[in-house]
């Protein structure tokens, strides 16, 4: 695939934006592409073994090499994330295959171990900057984890193990996918689909007709499932998409191919390997204690320290979650006249808030489109970090659906870009479903200027026609933010090296500017702002925004995302990783969950963990309870902000800006939070701030 080149001048230097022309992209010749440059690299490594060191001459060197890689990688995953098609997957699994070998070929390499351990005992190292010494250590720490100091034979079952993870974890999120592409049902009578916006049934309506087929076909993808367990009046039809999420590649419905449980057992067996390779206890243990990048992996750094975390959550969160619980089944019992199910809990949540304040966070869609939405969140970050973000239409991209953005830093330069995808696709174009950030190419320091970064937000809305972008909810809104908190530390941290990029972050840190992009979604000053920039035409009911601010957190803790899943998904993660998993293990660890957060009862067939991909396909193994980990830092930067008395203080926007976004990797997020406000936040912060206590 060819790339498009753009230099851009001005008085702080040379900015490169490199992007891909994708209509030429090919997935053969990416392969064949990426394998000529892995070959190449071989034949460096064995020049630079023989030469004297040096941090150009070796660190960038490779560093370059580093880079065409990521030239092809980079859009090829992107293209498997969004627009997959057989050729597509069978290039993106190939080029991972050759990658992993490259990577192990270039740590398993005893001359250039020799040349790079050399050098560290040079004069020139010393005297190398902080980023400089953080970049290399980072480098350098691979050759430890691959196993350069083993025997042949050590090396060759490290090598054997690290290979077949990556490939029971595409499998894992393979079946997932598979499994979310099988009808739950085809609906022919209209009247069953009542309740559900008319974005998510137009939706089936489009994916009956690419496959053929007279109504309308349920899948659980989450432009789908989440309006039906939230909207739809249908009971049974709720029931039914609630089993088929749960026994998602289960194998139960006759689909044994896409069984996930022996494959996560596989996973985790291996990762218990791999951790007493290296002398740790457990993954659990190697995950959060070990410096893989030169700097701590964590801000816990213990399983205790996150157990203790967790359990410190548990206290407020439990009581609070059986008390919603309690509230939900009266008014259910009441206004339905049965009994709870867990297919009713969302249903019921909508219900209940309409009826106690009138409204729900559904119903502010018809007034919110996506431009205005944009609009609004883009008018909130120059605010906040003084940063434009402008769109742009002359540049090449994959669908006719994904937009371009620039984004220009406080001084006015160019920062970088990022694409905007924001709608799931229907027929067989695949679209992995949920929100996330991907990264294309990273910021670097070249001779002759700086290659800017390249991101693309990925959004699962749905893709309803003529309304298609038209409409927002709520919930689509706090994922939207969240996603842009993801893009702008990307974007904005003004690294020089890929090893010191903002991706290298502690991973309990990750989520700190994401999640405290959430917060401002509940202000109504913010909300009416989008409303306004929407221009739908449409009067906004005066209640509305007065009572999506009065309704957050009520029964907040359950539902989707909500704390007791987060709280759980956590234990889990945290307890899968913290045994040897002998036979029984999984099933060990469910039973104790069920008894130690006893809130709801468990559908007898559930077969989570089958489809909680992000430990088990999206590198969130033992780093998933940093989700609530990182909600206490944003909570306190946004109680900053609150504590001068505005709503948005540039002064302290400016401030987070400089210490957790803009700062390399040079530091660790703890240190630089600290530099932020000082202290680290208690977990009352957050509690108190969701309304928990």
């Amino acid at each position: 695939m060819r790339c498009l080149t753009e230099v851009r001048k001005s008085k702080g230097g040379t900015y490169i934006l490199t992007l891909p022309d994708w209509p030429t992209f090919d997935a053969k010749r990416a392969v064949e592409e990426f394998k000529r440059i892995c070959d190449e690299g071989r034949v460096l490594f064995d020049v630079l073994a023989n030469e004297t060191p040096t941090f150009t001459r070796h660190f960038l060197a490779l560093e370059d090499v580093d880079e065409r890689i990521q030239q092809v990688s980079g859009p090829l995953e992107n293209l498997y994330s969004s627009m997959q098609t057989p050729e597509i997957e069978i290039a993106y699994n190939e080029v991972g295959r050759l990658h992993t070998e490259y990577l192990q070929d270039l740590f398993l390499h005893p001359g250039l171990y020799r040349t790079f351990r050399t050098y560290r005992r040079s004069s020139e190292y010393k005297q190398l900057g902080p980023e400089e010494k953080i970049a290399f250590n980072s480098f350098f720490v691979h050759f430890k984890y691959s196993g350069i100091k083993f025997s042949k034979k050590k090396q060759a079952e490290l090598r054997a193990n690290e290979t077949e993870i990556e490939q029971l974890q595409n499998r894992f999120l393979g079946n997932l996918n598979a499994s979310q592409k099988i009808p739950v049902c085809v609906v022919q009578d209209e009247a069953r689909l009542a309740g559900i916006p008319s974005t998510a049934v137009d939706m089936m309506r489009r994916e009956a007709e690419t496959r053929g087929i007279d109504g309308w076909v349920v899948l659980t993808k989450d432009a789908i499932r989440l309006p039906i367990l939230s909207s739809a009046d249908d009971r049974e039809l709720r029931k039914s998409v609630y089993i088929a999420h749960a026994t998602a590649a289960s194998g139960i419905k006759g689909h044994p191919c896409s069984n996930n449980r022996p494959v996560l057992k596989r996973i985790l067996f291996l990762r218990h390997k791999l951790a007493r390779t290296f002398g740790s206890k457990n993954y659990a243990q190697f995950g959060l204690k070990e410096a893989m990048r030169g700097l701590p992996q964590t801000m816990a750094g213990s399983p205790r320290a996150v157990a203790q975390f967790l359990r410190e959550l548990r206290k407020h969160i439990l009581p609070r979650a059986q008390k919603d619980v309690a509230t939900l089944e009266q008014f259910v019992k009441k206004e339905f006249g049965h009994e709870l199910c867990l297919w009713d809990v969302e249903y019921a949540k909508e219900c209940l808030e309409r009826k106690r304040f009138g409204f729900t966070g559904e119903d502010l869609a018809p007034y919110v489109s996506l431009d205005g939405a944009l609009q609004g969140i883009f008018h909130l970050i120059k605010r906040l970090y003084g940063v434009r973000i402008k769109e742009r239409t002359d540049v090449p991209v994959w669908h006719p659906d994904v937009r371009f953005f620039d984004v220009f830093e406080h001084r006015g330069n160019l920062a970088g870009g990022f694409y905007l995808d924001p709608f799931m696709r229907v027929g067989t174009t695949g679209k992995q479903a949920g929100f996330w950030t991907q990264h294309i190419f990273y910021r670097r320091k070249l001779v002759n200027g700086i290659k800017l970064p390249l991101a693309v937000l990925q959004l699962p809305f749905p893709c309803s026609g003529e309304n298609k972008g038209k409409t927002m909810t709520h919930k689509d809104m706090i994922g939207l933010f969240h996603e842009i908190g993801h893009m702008l530390p990307f974007i904005l941290c003004e690294s020089s090296y890929a090893e010191t990029a903002p991706t290298a972050v502690e991973a309990d840190a990750v989520e700190i500017p994401s999640v405290f992009m959430e917060f401002w979604c509940w202000e109504t000053v913010i909300l009416r702002d989008l409303v306004r920039r929407s221009k739908t035409g449409k009067p906004l009911p005066p209640k509305l925004l007065r009572a999506i601010k009065a309704g957050y957190f009520y029964v907040g803790t359950l539902g989707r995302w909500g704390p007791l899943e987060y709280l759980t998904r956590s234990f889990v993660d945290l307890y899968l990783h913290s045994a040897y998993p002998r036979k029984g293990h999984v099933e060990r660890v469910m039973a104790r969950i069920r008894k130690e957060i006893p809130v709801l009862p468990v559908y007898p067939e559930d077969c989570f963990p089958n489809n909680f991909s992000y430990i088990f396909s999206d590198e969130y193994e033992m780093s998933f309870y940093g989700y609530d980990w990182a909600k206490r830092f944003a909570a306190d930067a946004f109680l900053a902000h609150q504590e001068t008395g505005r709503l948005v203080n540039p002064i302290v926007g400016r401030k987070f800006r400089r210490e957790m976004l803009e700062v390399s990797r040079s530091r660790t997020m703890k240190k630089g939070y600290i530099a932020f406000r000082g202290r680290i936040p208690s977990t009352k912060v957050m509690l108190k701030l969701m309304r928990i206590i």
